[in-house]
């Protein structure tokens, strides 16, 4: 867990390594660090900026004396830890250029060291258990257990530094063949510009040209269409207009038939007006009739002289 929040810290938020071992520890542990104390130790990553004393030994003895400092034997206990420091990391030296300089690689980080520093760290647990065993003393099984604990923190950094090992020597044939495919792609694009280019080009006004041919082609075949239609519909009128001319010009203005049909006519309407006339001085005689007999009724009704 602790190893886990450490990686976390470290790898995706940035914080130097005393930082990162301080913030797990603090999230893991519950040492209630507030901002301001992890804040004292910024100072401490990549060896204090100069390549001295180790970031992350010096965040893990930050840790430790928060959560042993006051006991007799803490400066011993300290001591002990970075003897093992040491001789796990086959250097007669803490500092943190040296042991770059000795582990550290591009792809890799310091993962050779964080193995080499995980391994004294679970070594120095054993010598604790059997400090333990042989005194009794159960205060130090607290220690054991913050140990172990530091020790998972290691063991997943340093499976964390050989995932991203991994990952990194995958990226390199990836990272090859992109270059490749760009070399490729400048190579396609130079010939573009010389062959490619100035051949669609050409083949586009050649294009264009053999459409405006085609156009006015097309347009003089409709042109001469259109004018052996007008020729031909120009004879058919004048041969129409011939002879309806000639049959105006060889015939009366006024037809007999229409002579026929307006004397008739004319006839007719006599015939009806008489006919009119003789039913209206019919309707008058029979009217006065009608009329005297109303009047005959009334001088018999009301006594009225004649």
């Amino acid at each position: 867990m602790l190893k886990e929040r450490a990686s976390y810290y470290y790898g995706t938020l940035g914080k130097n390594c005393a930082e990162g071992i301080l913030l797990a520890a603090n999230e893991v542990y519950g040492l209630k660090l507030t901002d301001q104390e992890i804040q004292l130790f910024s100072g401490f990553g990549r060896g204090m900026g100069c390549g001295s004393t180790c970031g992350g030994l010096s965040g893990a003895i930050g840790v430790l004396s928060r959560m042993y400092g006051g006991r007799e034997d803490f400066r011993e206990l300290c001591g002990g830890f970075v003897s093992k420091f040491k001789d796990a990391l086959g250097c007669d030296t803490i500092d943190c250029g040296p042991l770059a300089g000795k582990y550290k690689t591009e792809a890799a980080r310091c993962v050779s060291a964080v193995e080499l520093t995980a391994q004294a760290l679970e070594e120095y647990i054993a010598q604790r258990r059997a400090d333990m065993e042989a005194t009794g003393d159960g205060s130090i099984q607290f220690e054991l257990t913050s140990l172990e604990q530091a020790l998972m923190m290691l063991e997943q950094r340093t499976q964390d530094l050989r995932t991203a090992e991994s990952v990194a020597m995958q990226s390199i044939p990836m990272i090859k063949t992109m270059q490749f495919s760009n070399m490729n792609l400048v190579r396609k694009i130079n010939s573009a510009f010389i062959i490619t280019l100035p051949v669609f080009k050409q083949a586009l006004t050649q294009a264009i040209m053999l459409k405006r041919q085609r156009i006015q082609a097309e347009a003089m075949s409709a042109l001469d269409a259109k004018t052996n239609e007008m020729l031909i519909r120009n004879a058919q009128n004048t041969a129409e207009q011939s002879k309806m001319t000639a049959r105006l010009a060889s015939g009366s203005s006024i037809k007999i038939e229409t002579l026929e049909k307006t004397w008739q006519t004319i006839v007719k309407g006599i015939d009806e007006t008489r006919q009119i006339q003789e039913n209206a001085r019919k309707q008058r005689v029979d009217d006065q009739k009608r009329l005297e007999t109303i009047k005959a009724e009334f001088n018999s009704r009301y006594h009225m002289p004649k």
